[in-house]
């Protein structure tokens, strides 16, 4: 009865939460940036036929190839018409669903890893906290506003939804050994792949969960298991260069920076992720390359991969000592961002994006969860009390913070 209660009201913390925060963004009007050539410049959007359907499947658009995006605008066309407040009002409930189904896998997942020695100081109510905590942050965020609140971003919304739904099938596998559930697992990775190319690195986060819960990666069985996958997810990957350089072809080939310049801009990408994530008080629509193509590098930025160094000592560090947690956390952040810090040539005039955080949000945040938890039986109780006085504000300021940008959003 007790675990039913906690279910049933974090789910819907959340859901009043969200609704709060984003009830706003309702009165807003489509945007002047990309919602005209995604949705009501799209001659696909407006027919729902046969035929329709199966060119959306077997064409790119704009450089892009999301399909499931764009049959989304068109069943939401065609069920709702071309009125914004239905756009973001399916929007905000996809974003509801994503955060209670990141509750869920986190949820699941920590009581798996429960038994391991890293989290065994850490009541079964503390891993609920850890799991609602990191949910709650992915929720209010003010960073996640660009996914919701931006009709073009939605890409990012229903790749995120078959995302975490496969890995939740993927731990219904791992629980019960049923064919069928790694078989839904796949069908969603594909749907996240038709959603949006980022999800090319989904059969990573499925190796990243068995070394978590310990299971043997090398083993045949689970090693076979994960075959499929990789198969479609380099096909994807493939597809999506090839479509990429079509589209982007001239950018990509005469206007792009050279290799050495886009490793050491990736290493200020993933630093500004970070700062924006623990402190988001200067977020943009729009974050500009910070000098252009073909220019001499500014010094500064040289300093950059010497951050990235000391990470990587960190990493040997905790693998070492068996901190599978912070692996786990820093993998679920970072493996999301990956193909967006302009390694791979993006054709995209912006360094980072807020919408690119989206997943990563709660890898970055699960990390801080799970230390305060381990640590907090060891603190004194006017230790805990300003611990918690930290935790409710730091919420707090987040809210304040997204109400207003989802008010001053256009």
């Amino acid at each position: 009865m007790r675990k039913l209660t906690y279910r049933w009201i974090s789910r819907l913390i959340l859901l009043f939460l969200i609704l709060g925060v984003y009830f706003p963004i309702l009165n807003n009007n489509f945007s002047g940036r990309d919602d005209g050539w995604m949705l009501y410049n799209n001659a696909q959007v407006y027919t729902l036929d046969f035929t329709n359907v199966i060119w959306i499947f077997s064409n790119a658009y704009g450089g892009q190839f999301s399909p499931l995006n764009t049959l989304y605008y068109n069943l939401v066309y065609a069920f709702c018409g071309l009125n914004p407040f239905w756009f973001y009002l399916i929007g905000i409930f996809i974003h509801i669903l994503n955060s209670c189904l990141l509750l869920l896998l986190l949820e699941r997942i920590l009581v798996r890893a429960h038994v391991t020695e890293n989290l065994k100081g850490i009541s079964e109510l503390n891993l609920k906290y850890i799991a609602f905590f990191t949910a709650l942050i992915f929720a209010i965020h003010p960073m996640q506003i660009e996914a919701v609140a931006w009709i073009s971003a939605s890409k990012i919304l229903l790749f995120s939804f078959f995302f975490l739904a496969g890995l939740n099938f993927y731990l219904q596998y791992i629980e019960s050994s049923k064919t069928v559930s790694l078989i839904f697992c796949f069908i969603c990775s594909l749907l996240a792949f038709l959603s949006k190319e980022q999800s090319v690195v989904f059969p990573i986060f499925l190796i990243m969960i068995d070394y978590f819960l310990g299971r043997n990666i090398l083993k045949r069985k689970i090693f076979t298991e994960k075959i499929p996958f990789f198969i479609s997810s380099l096909l994807f990957g493939l597809l999506s260069i090839h479509i990429q350089n079509i589209g982007f072809h001239k950018m990509l080939e005469h206007h792009y920076y050279p290799f050495s310049q886009r490793v050491i801009l990736a290493c200020y990408s993933f630093n500004e992720y970070i700062n924006k994530l623990l402190a988001p008080i200067a977020l943009h629509k729009f974050y500009p390359f910070p000098y252009k193509v073909g220019e001499s590098m500014p010094v500064k930025y040289w300093f950059y991969p010497v951050l990235l160094i000391f990470l990587i000592y960190y990493i040997w560090y905790w693998y070492k000592h068996k901190y599978k947690f912070v692996l786990f956390g820093l993998g679920f952040f970072f493996f999301n961002l990956i193909l967006t810090l302009h390694i791979i040539p993006l054709g995209r005039t912006s360094i980072i994006a807020d919408r690119y955080v989206y997943l990563s949000t709660a890898g970055f945040f699960f990390v801080p969860a799970v230390l305060i938890a381990k640590y907090y039986r060891n603190f004194s109780s006017k230790q805990k009390l300003v611990v918690k006085v930290l935790i409710c504000a730091y919420h707090l300021l987040l809210i304040a913070y997204t109400v207003r940008r989802t008010i001053d959003w256009v």
